[in-house]
């Protein structure tokens, strides 16, 4: 099916679609980030956790694993951060 005025793809079985509106990327995008800056706090928190039981514990690999998770949570974190701006800058930029 093909809609005038409309920029169209048609897939090798014949079926034409419209392409996606960058909107609607530009709130996925921003889903995204939000969804990796939450999960990322969660799992810096829970690393934070498990490192302070290893320290208390003195359990040394206990200690490490948690770091990690915590270093691994800020990644996660920082970049929904960065989903994020983008999507902001994007939306800015075409209003």
């Amino acid at each position: 099916m093909h809609f005038p005025g409309v920029a169209s793809d048609t897939k090798p079985d014949g079926i034409t679609v419209a392409p996606e509106e960058p909107m609607a990327d530009r709130r996925d995008l921003h889903r995204d980030g939000t969804e990796n800056r939450i999960e990322g706090a969660a799992e810096e928190l829970e690393g934070k956790i498990r490192g302070g039981v290893g320290d208390a514990v003195d359990d040394h690999d206990e200690h490490l694993k948690g770091r990690a998770k915590e270093m691994k949570g800020k990644v996660k974190k920082k970049f929904g951060e960065v989903q994020q701006d983008i999507a902001n800058r994007d939306r800015d930029r075409n209003r």
